[in-house]
C-alpha cells in the first residue's frame, strides 16, 4: 500500500467524501392527486380463472363423495347425501361462472406522456 494521497487527500486514493442523492425526475411523486397503488389493481384474468376452476373441482369432489356415501350409508343420511349429489352440480356451475366483478371508480386512468412532462416542470 502506497502513501500517495487521493483526490481528497485520503490514503490510497479512497474517496471519503459525502454523497447526497437527489431524486431523478421519474422518481418524484406528484404533490396532489391520488396515486395508483399496486394492491388496488384487480387480479389478472388467469388467476381469476384458476380460482373458479379450483372452486368447481372442489365442489365436484364433494359431490362424488356424496354419491359414494349415499351408496354406503343407510337411513335418512342416505337421502341427505343423494340430495347433495343432485344439488351440488348446480352450485358448482354457478360458482365456476361467477367471475369477480370489476370495480368501477377505484381505478385511476393510465399516465400519459403529457402527465409526465407536467410533473417534470
Amino acid at each position: 500500500m502506497g502513501t500517495r494521497g487521493g483526490p481528497d487527500g485520503g490514503p490510497d486514493g479512497v474517496y471519503r467524501g459525502g454523497v447526497t442523492a437527489t431524486p431523478a425526475p421519474h422518481d418524484r411523486v406528484p404533490a396532489a392527486g391520488p396515486v395508483q397503488s399496486v394492491t388496488s389493481l384487480p387480479e389478472p384474468p388467469r388467476v381469476d380463472r384458476e380460482n373458479r376452476i379450483r372452486r368447481y373441482l372442489v365442489t365436484m369432489a364433494i359431490r362424488t363423495t356424496c354419491f359414494l356415501l349415499a351408496v354406503v350409508v343407510t337411513g335418512p343420511a342416505r337421502w341427505a347425501f343423494v340430495a347433495g349429489a343432485v344439488v351440488l352440480p348446480y352450485i358448482a356451475v354457478v360458482l365456476a361462472n361467477a367471475a369477480r366483478p370489476h370495480l368501477v371508480g377505484d381505478e385511476l386512468p393510465p399516465i400519459t406522456p403529457d402527465d409526465i412532462r407536467h410533473l417534470e416542470q
